[in-house]
Order: structure tokens, then C-alpha cells, then sequence
């Protein structure tokens, strides 16, 4: 990582309202919006739970364990920013388009290590994707099984090939698409 740059006072006391929203209390609340998101994902483990091998015992330390890793790799690099960035309009303002991008570059100064900490940035959103596709499937499966959906007879089956309810997954994964191209 690199070198601090900001002080203490500066990193962890001074508030940065780039929105030119009206206070910023504001701005700090809706900063928070985006890192809400890593406390969203945990449920997905509590939908799949029918699927999981000894679920009462093992559910909860699963949950407890990944509450308490993201609280500690979160506070880790929440505290590396705010003493690393010193001019988030540069962030912001970035010929890459992507802020997150330039803020690797701006840590590492190699494009090998920004490469590859991109790589895994993408690689863990795609995988939370597909993990939220997996969970949105079992709920359909789940209320078609109860006859609690339109066409309850096709999206309940089962593959008999594989054991995953395969048009659940089919039709969940449409949908993700069609909402994401709205």
C-alpha cells in the first residue's frame, strides 16, 4: 500500500460532500448507501438453507464468520482510503471512467497490480451475482413448490439430470437481465 497522505484529523474528521448535496449530513447518509450493500448479501446462505447438510449449526457460524470477516477487511480499506485519497475529485474525474481503477493505480503505481486487484474486484462481483441468482431462483422454486406463483408446475421441477431447480434458475436469471437492461 502506499504512504500515508492525509493526517488523522484530515482522514477520519473531515467530511467531503462531492454531490453538492444541501448539508453534509446528507451527503455522509448517502455515502453510506453503497457499503449497506455488503450487509445484504448474507441472507442469500438463509434462502439456500433447505440445500445445506446440518443447516441449523452450520447456517449460523457461516453468517457469523462472514459478518465478521467483512467488518474487518470493510474498517481495513475504509481506513486505507481515507488516508490514501487526497483529492477525490481526481478519483472521480478519471479518463478510465472507473474510480475504482485510478484509486488502485494511485495506491500501487503498477498497472500489474491494478490489473490483477481489478481482476479480483470483478471476480468477486460476478460471483455475488451469480450467488444472488442462485438465491432468487430458490425463492421462485420455492413459491412455485407451494403453487404460489403463475406456471407453479414448471418452474417447481427439478432436472432429473441435475438436481437444481434448472427453470427457477432459467427464468431468475432472465429476469436479472431484463431488469438490468432496463
Amino acid at each position: 500500500m502506499g504512504p500515508s497522505y492525509n493526517t488523522g484529523e484530515k482522514a477520519l474528521l473531515q467530511f467531503y460532500n462531492g454531490g453538492n448535496w444541501s448539508t453534509v449530513g446528507l451527503a455522509t447518509m448517502i455515502g453510506l448507501l453503497t457499503p449497506l450493500g455488503t450487509m445484504l448479501g448474507f441472507d442469500c446462505a438463509v434462502h439456500m438453507s433447505e440445500e445445506i447438510r446440518d443447516a441449523s449449526d452450520t447456517l449460523p457460524r457461516s453468517i457469523f464468520w462472514g459478518v465478521l470477516l467483512n467488518i474487518l477487511l470493510g474498517y481495513l480499506a475504509v481506513f486505507t482510503l481515507c488516508f490514501t485519497i487526497t483529492d477525490p475529485s481526481a478519483i472521480v474525474d478519471t479518463p478510465t471512467k472507473y474510480p475504482f481503477i485510478q484509486l488502485f493505480y494511485n495506491i500501487t503505481n503498477s498497472y500489474a497490480a491494478t490489473n490483477t486487484m481489478s481482476a479480483i474486484t470483478i471476480i468477486a462481483l460476478v460471483s455475488a451475482v451469480i450467488a444472488e441468482i442462485a438465491t432468487a431462483s430458490r425463492q421462485v422454486w420455492s413459491f412455485a413448490r407451494d403453487q404460489g406463483l403463475p406456471f407453479s408446475s414448471f418452474l417447481a421441477k427439478v432436472a432429473p439430470r441435475f438436481p437444481i431447480p434448472l427453470n427457477a434458475i432459467i427464468v431468475s436469471f432472465i429476469s436479472g437481465v431484463v431488469h438490468l437492461a432496463d
